[in-house]
C-alpha cells in the first residue's frame, strides 16, 4: 500500500452509506442499512503548492492511481482507499496551483 505523500493538505471527511429511507402508507419513517461496512470518501485539497510539489502529487497519483493508498486526514484516522479522480488543478500562476483528489476507502 503506498503512502500519501507529505504534502501541504486539508482534508474532509464524509461518511458514505448505503442507508435507505423509506415512508410507509401510514407516514412512519424506516432507515434500512444495506452495507456491512462503512466506507468513506476523504477529499484532499492542496492550497496554493508550489509547481515542485505539483509535480510529487501528480507523479504519486499515475504511480499509484489503481493502487490502495493510505492517507492520515485532519480527523486522526488514517484511511486506505482509492483515487477517484486524477488531481483537478487551479493554477495561480506559473509558481502556485491549488490541487484537489478524493479517495474512497475505509478507515483502518
Amino acid at each position: 500500500m503506498a503512502t500519501y505523500p507529505s504534502l501541504g493538505r486539508r482534508t474532509t471527511v464524509r461518511a458514505l452509506n448505503d442507508r435507505k429511507t423509506d415512508i410507509s402508507d401510514a407516514g412512519g419513517v424506516r432507515i434500512v442499512d444495506l452495507s456491512a461496512a462503512q466506507v468513506y470518501e476523504v477529499k484532499v485539497e492542496h492550497p496554493l503548492i508550489n509547481s515542485t510539489d505539483l509535480a510529487t502529487l501528480r507523479t504519486f497519483w499515475s504511480t499509484n492511481k489503481n493502487a490502495a493508498n493510505s492517507i492520515t486526514a485532519g480527523d486522526g484516522y488514517t484511511y486506505s482507499g482509492y483515487f477517484v479522480n486524477e488531481p483537478e488543478v487551479d493554477v495561480i500562476n506559473g509558481s502556485w496551483a491549488t490541487a484537489r483528489v478524493t479517495i474512497v476507502g475505509s478507515r483502518l
